[in-house]
């Protein structure tokens, strides 16, 4: 079986060419060598490996198992990840219910992405009753992380005054934030 810990630094290293020559089906190896000892970030990145394309053939349906493996281990990008697939019907039949619940299962974690993705859905009632307070909440606390999306999704709350009082000084606040970082 070998050490889980090793085999997902190895994949690392192949997947970005540190110390050897960049190679996604050796990166794809190893990551499956850990993935099948249980190791939630080794799972994660098998399921980027069937997403993408990495080392394997595309295949979104595996993906989605190995997103799903790291996630009931409370892996926030993969519960993140395993929301965006619910949302998108990738691999699996479009639910926005679920993605949102995985989102909040991420979010609640402090991860900025599924903050930023658990605030759009309630802007659009995606999964959620509509709440322009809480998508303000879950974007503001994305934003604070310095999440780029989010600093220029509040910029667009300030601006329409959607969940908090219109602010065209906030708004540009926010923008500035989210421009400086090349959005």
């Amino acid at each position: 079986q070998g050490h889980a810990n090793g085999q997902i630094s190895l994949g690392n290293m192949y997947a970005i060419g540190l110390g050897v020559t960049k190679d996604d089906r050796q990166a794809a190896a190893w990551f499956q060598k850990a993935a099948e000892q249980g190791y939630a970030e080794a799972e994660y990145m098998l399921g980027e490996c069937n997403r993408l394309a990495w080392g394997m053939p595309k295949d979104n349906t595996k993906a989605v198992g190995w997103y799903a493996k790291a996630a009931e281990k409370g892996l926030a990008k993969a519960q993140c990840l395993l929301g965006a697939c619910c949302s998108n019907g990738w691999g699996v039949p479009q639910d926005d219910v679920k993605a949102a619940k995985l989102y909040q299962f991420a979010a609640e974690q402090g991860y900025a992405l599924a903050q930023y993705e658990l605030g759009r859905c309630y802007v659009g009632g995606l999964g959620v009753e509509k709440n322009s307070s809480l998508a303000v909440e879950y974007c503001r606390r994305a934003a604070q992380q310095g999440y780029a999306l989010a600093q220029h999704q509040m910029g667009n709350f300030y601006h329409d005054g959607l969940g908090v009082p219109q602010d065209e000084k906030e708004a540009v606040r926010y923008y500035e934030l989210a421009a400086a970082q090349g959005l």
